[in-house]
């Protein structure tokens, strides 16, 4: 009875030191934010086929948040909107990869600041007065994405 005991004691100390090991092992995985990024290469913008290629400044900034996306702890997006009555396309760009911060800065087709604001409160330094974005343009689409997993 002995030996049956001790084998009995051996096998749930057995389990208890694999499931302390299967806890241990699962709570050091990797955690680093896993992201899905989306990018619309059907859309035409700005009298262009495929303005994040082929608009510069457009393509740089996308490049900058793409790799600084660890700032980003949700999701993001670069969309495109139309003026109502110019029909002119205006772009909003809410991320700041140099100052690392939301503005809602929307920018013309040459990558200058609009008259148009999306942000809260509605006003952006340099550009008064500012506009409310959603109230003079239309959402066409969105341009590229980041979403955190």
């Amino acid at each position: 009875m002995k030996t049956l005991t001790s084998t009995w004691g051996k096998l749930k100390l057995l389990f208890i030191f694999s499931f302390f090991l299967i806890f241990l092992g699962t709570g050091c995985e990797d955690k680093e934010p896993q992201y899905e990024i989306y990018e619309n290469h059907e859309i035409s913008a700005c009298g262009v086929e495929d303005p994040l290629v082929n608009l510069e400044w457009l393509k740089r900034i996308k490049d900058e948040i793409a790799l600084n996306k660890t700032d980003i702890h949700s999701s993001f997006n670069i969309d495109l909107y139309e003026e109502r009555e110019t029909k002119n396309h205006v772009i909003l760009i809410p991320y700041s990869p140099d100052k690392k911060t939301y503005d809602y800065p929307v920018y013309n087709c040459s990558g200058e600041l609009t008259i148009y604001h999306a942000g809260p409160g509605g006003e952006i330094q340099g550009v008064p007065p500012a506009f409310p974005l959603h109230s003079y343009c239309t959402f066409v689409g969105t341009l590229w994405s980041v979403t955190v997993k």
